[in-house]
């Protein structure tokens, strides 16, 4: 009896994006980095909030795909 073959890391790394969470604070970086960008603010660093929103999601996401990753070729 064969085993059965684990999914590749980056299939369940952009199975993370599918989360509604993901997706919404996806959507709200981005908008808010088209406003910081279009303000008419004295302060042009207002980007680089949204860039953190950006680096904080794609640490959480590969550092889960990465725990489910482990989990899967443990359990095999």
């Amino acid at each position: 009896m064969a085993l059965p073959k684990s999914q590749a890391f980056k299939t369940i790394l952009f199975g993370q994006f599918e989360d509604s969470n993901i997706i919404f604070l996806t959507w709200a970086a981005t908008i808010y980095l088209f406003f910081s960008f279009f303000s008419k603010d004295k302060n042009h660093n207002g980007f680089i909030e949204s860039l953190t929103i950006y680096v904080g999601l794609m640490f959480a996401c590969l550092l889960a795909a990465l725990c489910d990753w482990v989990k899967e070729r443990q359990l095999l």
